[in-house]
């Protein structure tokens, strides 16, 4: 074992730091301590998430109580809505007041608009579940990376009002891609295509036929995708020189805005379904901060044809007051129908 006091190092000067990893995994050596302590604790997130349930399941410790084995189950969340009752237009309605709707019909691929019966999804893949992890564990890293390599910049007291345009606007960003990625998946493709359908169209036609079943998921399984997804704008991020102008300084938070969004939306999505959510999530609904019941419960409607964001929900208004979504979807019916050899 290499200890501190056999490296070689003049007066006054202190010497590198050395990580010392167990047997049969690699070896990091840093000078910057931030680093190396970012280093360390992802790899014990993705170790710990991977070994432990890489069923894609959680399960509560040992002599859990009840509203333990609850929490448990939500992940982030607060005990499951267990206290059901049915409105009087057939929806399930949880204690916590949101609908939710019964099985029903969901929209397959293909430009004719066939419908097709949703297929109740099977077990998780599980190699699907341990992408989640392995996921959840490269994003936390990249993006702790991103943020220390900004972080000086950011100290500067002028930088205050780019960054706060920067966050405003990726937090909106977000929103309004929330509601695209939600429209694409309910409206197209199939959740039998290869990858894509079960790792992304799948999940949402679930969402239609059972809005609680992602509130018994994991963390893992809920923000895996998101987290994903994200993991070159935070590469972006670290890459680039720092942001030293004002220009610079508001798209750097922006990206970061826009990156930690994107990776919380299924958890607001989920919050929004939960009876019982953490206590510290209520206020951030009732300020209207992120997505709430109320707002969310527009889109569950039998139609299923508005309130697609699920970031904050604060685009929805507009997009479905001018038909936004739909509007879109025509005109790519319209393309995918014109007929070949035509200008």
């Amino acid at each position: 074992m290499v200890t501190a006091a056999d490296i070689p190092c003049r007066s006054g000067e202190a010497s590198d730091v050395i990580l010392i990893i167990p047997a049969g995994t690699d070896i990091f050596v840093t000078s910057d301590v931030t680093a190396g302590v970012v280093t360390i604790s992802t790899m014990v997130i993705a170790v710990t998430a991977i070994v432990s349930d890489a069923d894609g399941t959680r399960r509560a410790p040992r002599g859990a109580g009840r509203r333990e084995r609850g929490r448990w189950d939500m992940g982030l969340g607060g005990p499951l809505g267990t206290n059901v009752a049915h409105s009087e237009d057939g929806h399930a309605k949880t204690s916590g007041g949101h609908r939710a709707p019964t099985p029903e019909l969901a929209r397959t691929a293909g430009s004719d608009g066939d419908v097709a019966p949703l297929t109740p999804t099977e077990k998780r893949p599980l190699w699907l579940a341990r992408l989640d992890r392995w996921s959840i564990a490269l994003c936390a890293l990249a993006w702790l990376l991103a943020m220390l390599h900004v972080a000086p910049a950011f100290s500067d007291p002028l930088a205050w009002l780019p960054i706060a345009i920067g966050v405003l606007a990726g937090y909106l960003l977000a929103d309004l891609l929330s509601g695209t990625v939600h429209r694409l998946a309910d409206r197209f493709f199939d959740p039998r295509t290869p990858i894509l359908g079960p790792a992304l169209i799948a999940p949402f036609r679930e969402h239609h036929a059972d809005a609680l079943a992602m509130t018994r998921h994991d963390f893992f399984e809920v923000s895996g995708n998101n987290g994903l997804a994200t993991i070159p704008l935070a590469i972006a991020v670290f890459v680039l020189p720092p942001p030293t102008s004002l220009l610079t300084q508001l798209l750097a938070a922006g990206t970061i805005s826009l990156g930690l969004s994107i990776v919380a939306t299924n958890q607001f999505h989920c919050w929004a379904h939960v009876a019982v959510p953490p206590r510290w999530v209520r206020p951030l609904q009732n300020w209207g901060l992120i997505l709430s019941p109320k707002r969310h419960d527009l889109h569950h409607r039998p139609e299923h044809d508005r309130a697609y964001c699920v970031t904050s929900g604060w685009l929805n208004p507009v997009l479905d007051r001018y038909r936004v979504f739909a509007r879109l979807e025509r005109s790519l019916d319209l393309l995918r129908r014109k007929p070949s050899g035509t200008d």
